[in-house]
């Protein structure tokens, strides 16, 4: 799909913490000539962490949810558009969050993204675990609940579940490869996109809400 004149494109990139999907979001807008929306941590400061009880944790995500509608309302001024994260990290992130013993709420998180439109496309960065922690040397701290590994395993199984959804939609991208040929897998798996009916997200809900046992 290459954006003709008038044509809409929107495109997530999506993956944990450290996969490098900033740089490729802002690298492929570049190239794409697309406005960048930043991720929700660079749009608004995030809720606090840990949530004391279940009530805390749906005050988190409904200010999230709010936050994603100011990015859909500045991403409609745009004819194409590259979102770095997308609602499927935020769900993500609640089915990660279980493995800690936290208050967590997955279907709370789907429903509340269920109106949501879906992005046309989106790519899907994975890091291998040993990568992840030389990038995170490099990098510096990052909060401990985010890059622990039951963590990080519980959300790359919901990212599956999710993606298998999107069929003709998804591109998974292996982060270890150097970004130009990052770049030049994901413009060629867009330029060669069929067009996609219009939708919304229809995540998966695998728990109401509650700790892990």
């Amino acid at each position: 799909m290459r954006p003709g004149r008038g044509q809409v494109l929107r495109v997530a990139v999506e993956g944990l913490c450290l996969a490098g999907k900033s740089t490729l979001a802002a690298a492929l807008a570049g190239r794409l000539g697309a406005q960048l929306m930043p991720e929700y941590a660079d749009w608004a400061p995030l809720p606090a962490w840990p949530p004391n009880d279940e009530a805390a944790v749906r005050t988190a995500l409904e200010f999230l949810a709010a936050v994603e509608q100011e990015r859909q309302c500045a991403a409609s001024r745009y004819r194409v558009v590259v979102f770095d994260r997308c609602p499927l990290s935020l769900a993500a992130h609640e089915a990660g969050m279980r493995v800690l013993g936290v208050p967590a709420d997955v279907t709370h998180a789907a429903r509340l993204f269920a109106t949501t439109p879906m992005p046309d496309a989106v790519l899907h960065l994975t890091v291998p675990e040993p990568v992840a922690r030389e990038r995170l040397l490099a990098r510096g701290p990052l909060p401990p609940h985010l890059i622990a590994p039951p963590v990080r395993a519980a959300m790359t199984g919901y990212y599956t579940a999710a993606l298998a959804r999107l069929p003709g939609r998804v591109r998974h991208l292996d982060a270890t490869r150097p970004l130009p040929q990052l770049l030049d897998q994901a413009l060629d798996f867009l330029h060669r996109l069929a067009p996609q009916a219009a939708g919304c997200w229809v995540l998966p809900a695998p728990q109401s809400t509650g700790r892990a046992l």
